[in-house]
């Protein structure tokens, strides 16, 4: 088996099962910010993996839920019971695939549609009832590479031509305070200080100004390499830029299926 495959196989099994046990949690606690957010990152992991390692059916999947996570993450949505139980289902389903996947190191064909427009139905505000689990999750009628594409939920928008970079302008424009880091404040000279010693004892010692202002010019310089090492950005940047990221591999992974 693939070793990039092998480990993420590892990591999804410990992840399913951290799952299982906080969308649990999440019923008791639809409040919890925390806990919503730490469901979302896992899933979101998943999802940008899959784009990577090439598994469109297993990536749809992922992507449906995560996008109903995102809006319970933002706010946009209440937590439901009905909502929480067909995220479960969409669990079960990426379980399957997993299983199937570790068997036989390829991703089994397979019809997902019924289970993404159940999760879009949640993410459009209505009640859905999680589809029944097949006899065999991992078998069915092949994919259609088109399905992926008008199946996909992106959060509401569509991705039309250019629009990345425009989200990324936008975004530059929303967040440039942050970024902008004040100049550091100029260290008092050295050779102030001994001019100002200087006047209170009287000496004047031939080298103290030079050397004063030598050191001075070395903390400034410092200073300014270390200022133009630091670079503070938002958690919330970080986490849109990932996303949009994730949203160009799906997209590319999409049209190769298309091509195919």
């Amino acid at each position: 088996m693939d070793e990039l495959l092998s480990e993420f196989l590892t990591e999804c099994i410990e992840n399913m099962t951290v799952l299982d046990t906080e969308l649990v949690r999440l019923e008791q606690n639809p409040n919890d910010l925390e806990l919503i957010g730490s469901i979302f990152r896992i899933v979101h992991t998943i999802k940008g993996t899959c784009g990577f390692l090439g598994l469109p059916r297993l990536e749809r999947v992922a992507h449906a839920s995560e996008n109903v996570l995102g809006r319970f993450r933002d706010g946009e949505m209440p937590v439901t019971p009905s909502a929480v139980t067909v995220i479960l289902a969409a669990l079960d389903r990426i379980k399957e695939i997993l299983d199937a996947l570790a068997e036989t190191q390829t991703e089994p064909e397979g019809d997902d549609l019924d289970l993404i427009a159940m999760l879009d139905q949640v993410l459009a505000g209505g009640e859905a009832e999680p589809p029944a689990r097949a006899e065999d999750g991992a078998g069915g009628r092949p994919v259609d590479p088109s399905a992926g594409v008008d199946g996909e939920s992106t959060d509401g928008e569509e991705m039309d031509e250019g629009g990345c970079a425009t989200a990324m302008n936008e975004m530059a424009t929303d967040h440039a305070s942050p970024f902008e880091s004040k100049a550091p404040e100029k260290p008092r000279d050295v050779g102030e200080r001994s001019s100002a010693s200087r006047k209170a004892t009287g000496s004047t010692p031939a080298n103290a100004s030079s050397k004063g202002t030598t050191e001075g010019e070395a903390g400034n310089s410092k200073s300014a390499a270390v200022t133009a090492q630091t670079l503070r950005v938002p958690v919330d940047l970080l986490e849109t830029l990932m996303t949009l990221v994730s949203e160009l591999v799906l997209t590319r992974n999409q049209l190769l299926q298309m091509v195919r």
